[in-house]
């Protein structure tokens, strides 16, 4: 993620493998580990 990021700020076009979909399994992700780190358990994604 720290890759895209710096492409964005650096405002460089993304590759075309880059879709909202890989977005959207890494926003899945995070949440998983806010609310693990919430609940004290364990997330599955």
């Amino acid at each position: 993620m720290d890759g895209i990021g710096k492409v964005i700020l650096d405002n460089q076009k993304l590759s075309s493998h880059i879709t909202g979909e890989e977005g959207m399994k890494d926003i899945k992700v995070i949440e998983a580990i806010y609310k693990a780190a919430k609940t004290g358990k364990r997330i599955f994604v």
